[in-house]
């Protein structure tokens, strides 16, 4: 039996719904506000050339659904997801957008401008 919810307690975590927020925490802990005017600067942030802004633009927003410990980084990005449900499609977006970047920083480290490139 105890093996059995084991193995829910892990499929659960893996789909994110393991554990309800806290008292205070989650969706209904953050004030309402227009989703565009919260996520757009955080998506721009994404895109800047320096690599220590996308990084804090990406804590930013794990940080909007209420949880500030990111010692389990799937909790706070799913009540950021469930905050900002209908727009939970941008979001993936700008996440993937945001990971290719990376990604092409990590290839090609000072091939492309833009991409983390030095300017001398």
């Amino acid at each position: 039996m105890r093996r059995a919810l084991a193995k829910i307690a892990i499929i659960l975590v893996l789909l994110g719904e393991a554990v309800p927020p806290a008292p205070g925490q989650g969706p209904q802990a953050a004030p309402q506000t227009d989703p565009q005017a919260v996520l757009g600067p955080l998506f721009e942030r994404f895109k800047s050339p320096q690599w220590h802004e996308r990084a804090n633009a990406f804590r930013s927003l794990l940080v909007l659904g209420g949880d500030h410990d990111m010692a389990f980084v799937p909790r706070p990005l799913h009540l950021t997801l469930a905050r900002f449900g209908r727009e939970a499609n941008q979001i993936h977006v700008a996440l993937i957008a945001l990971l290719a970047r990376e990604n092409a920083v990590v290839a090609y480290p000072r091939t492309r401008p833009g991409f983390g490139a030095r300017t001398t």
